[in-house]
């Protein structure tokens, strides 16, 4: 069958389907043939691929579709159409009008009016794992701020010291995480540490980082931290239970960074900070205390601070408190 024959057969077909319709419901109304959305989204939205679309067409019911799923091309197919629509990025006027083009292009219909709805906004997920109550999937149907998705999330398990990465895979298929303290998300003072969120992004809850220290003190490990009780120097080594026998405390170094490429070493005068005749310093995730014992090289826990693999060889087992 050619192409015109077909297309008239359909086309006939529609009309005769139409008109017997009217005959049978003069009075309906074809807005009932579309269900309602799952979730409101205003006008604005941007459609993606995934989401789940609904037509109708004023005058012909047939050519109603409640359940039209956006391709990963960013196309649909309506009703006896033979041309895909492309929908990926449009918003529902522009759907609307994109779809009336092409029921005219393929002679389905004349100067139609067409109505969209989106029955299931899937595109814009921000999946959300770690310490929440409720880890999933927030539909960002409109941009949500960070703290608003963590919200839809049932909330922090726990914020004692806990880090919010947010993951970003951009156009060119790079991935970028950015990383902040999740006192300063929940907060809400700092416009920075709660940034806009469009969907596509994952928001990983971490547990709080860890202050080390390691060397010549009775129980070397690793310690969490907590915002709500800052970790300092004289802290740290009540937790160690102080230091052993052979200890040379002048010598003792703190080391930022620990594990990364590029820890930073700074000396410390430890017996001052302990007498309280120095300032008592406040530790950051990855700071590593080292009290090397009496005649140990300064190099030996330098290198050994490169790596938290050879920190970890060096004290045995890390216990975490």
């Amino acid at each position: 069958m050619s192409r015109p024959l077909r297309t008239a057969v359909m086309l006939s077909a529609v009309l005769l389907g139409a008109a017997a319709l009217r005959a049978q419901s003069p009075g309906a109304d074809p807005a009932s043939m579309l269900p309602p959305a799952g979730t409101a989204v205003p006008a604005s939205y941007r459609i993606g691929a995934g989401d789940v679309l609904a037509m109708r067409v004023y005058g012909l019911p047939e050519l109603a579709d409640a359940q039209m799923r956006v391709d990963a091309d960013g196309t649909i197919h309506t009703p006896f159409g033979e041309t895909p629509v492309h929908v990926l990025g449009l918003s529902i006027p522009e759907a609307r009008a994109a779809i009336a083009a092409e029921l005219v292009s393929d002679h389905l219909a004349v100067a139609p009016r067409v109505e969209v709805v989106v029955v299931d906004p899937a595109s814009h997920a921000i999946v959300v794992t770690g310490m929440v109550a409720r880890p999933g999937v927030v539909q960002a149907i409109e941009p949500l701020r960070l703290l608003d998705v963590l919200t839809a999330a049932g909330g922090l398990s726990s914020n004692s010291g806990a880090e919010v990465v947010i993951v970003t895979q951009e156009a060119g298929g790079a991935v970028r995480e950015r990383r902040l303290a999740a006192s300063a998300v929940l907060s809400g003072l700092d416009t920075g540490a709660n940034p806009w969120l469009r969907g596509g992004e994952q928001v990983r809850v971490l547990p709080g980082g860890f202050a080390y220290v390691a060397g010549a003190v009775s129980a070397p490990g690793a310690f969490t931290l907590d915002d709500s009780d800052p970790m300092t120097i004289r802290k740290l080594m009540a937790k160690a239970h102080g230091m052993t026998s052979v200890a040379k405390a002048g010598s003792a170094q703190l080391v930022h960074n620990v594990g990364s490429a590029h820890p930073v070493a700074v000396a410390i005068d430890l017996p001052a900070i302990l007498d309280g005749q120095a300032p008592d310093l406040r530790l950051a995730a990855n700071d590593l205390l080292y009290v090397p014992e009496s005649g140990v090289k300064k190099v030996s826990y330098t290198l050994a601070a490169h790596t938290l693999s050879a920190l970890s060889l060096a004290l045995g087992t890390i216990l975490v408190r």
